[in-house]
């Protein structure tokens, strides 16, 4: 999927000025014609799982005037030897031939590319496709030139990481890559945990700081998901009567509700302190 600045649903997500600055200085030597020819294409963006680094990227990659293709690494995944480049081959195609139709520059993120058939571990060995894959984009790092945008710059190119032991080295070596490790502080998260709870009154401010206290070493995406277990207990009544249409929810969502104490610590402590269980072999 290729998101432009004017889709809906970025405006949902948060930006991380930190990581922010750190795109914006890698795009700035891809867009510059005396630097987009020597300065890495691909980003690497190391950090825990659920930090942001996904949407961040996103978010400040859209600010940076690009059209942005996310791409989960699960697609380069083959059992027919060559397959995997071939499928890296057609996606930098398909957003070369948007970069000519659209007019707009093209950068694509490869999310959780740890967990691609690029990593290599014991269990997994490392297959055909593996080196293949390896072999390729270690071309295009050091071939910038290969597929470029409808003016003129290069793809560029974001790995969002969380473990890079299972990489080949020299995949990812300097001048190959551009390093950023985005693991954020307590008072970061603090901080974006405000903005997505959006606390209006000093009474709900007061409540957000207790949760963020209680909950300091949750990751951003447990704010996020907090935020959405509000949204969805203001639907209650409206779905007690069967379901609405597209319209009747929009114009619930729309006006705002204080933050309801119960609801929130409920969904706090349920995402908190619980797992999925297994149920195929649990005994009734």
């Amino acid at each position: 999927m290729i998101r432009s600045a004017d889709d809906a649903a970025v405006r949902h997500y948060i930006d991380v000025p930190s990581l922010t600055l750190e795109i914006r200085k890698f795009a700035a030597l891809q867009i510059a014609a005396s630097t987009r020819d020597v300065a890495p294409r691909i980003m690497v963006i190391a950090g825990p799982p659920g930090a942001g680094k996904s949407q961040g990227a996103l978010k400040a990659a859209l600010s940076c005037g690009y059209d942005v293709a996310t791409i989960s690494c699960s697609l380069f995944a083959s059992d027919v030897e060559g397959g995997a480049t071939s499928t890296l081959n057609a996606m930098l195609e398909e957003f070369e031939g948007y970069s000519a139709q659209h007019r707009k520059r093209v950068l694509a993120i490869f999310d959780d590319f740890d967990l691609s058939i690029v990593a290599r571990d014991d269990k997994t060995g490392v297959s055909s496709n593996t080196n293949l894959l390896t072999e390729r984009l270690q071309y295009l790092a050091d071939n910038r030139h290969v597929y470029r945008n409808a003016d003129g710059t290069n793809l560029a190119f974001i790995f969002t990481i969380n473990n890079a032991e299972p990489l080949r080295a020299s995949l990812l070596r300097d001048m190959r890559a551009t390093w950023v490790e985005h693991d954020p502080c307590r008072v970061t998260k603090a901080n974006i945990a405000f903005r997505i709870l959006d606390p209006q009154t000093a009474q709900e401010r007061t409540l957000v700081e207790k949760l963020i206290r209680r909950h300091a070493n949750q990751p951003v995406a447990f704010w996020k998901a907090l935020r959405l277990d509000l949204d969805a207990a203001r639907l209650d009544d409206l779905l007690g009567n069967g379901m609405p249409s597209a319209h009747v929810i929009d114009a619930a969502m729309a006006q705002r509700a204080p933050i309801d104490e119960a609801v929130l610590m409920r969904a706090a402590r349920k995402r908190s302190g619980s797992r999925i269980r297994n149920y195929l072999f649990t005994r009734r």
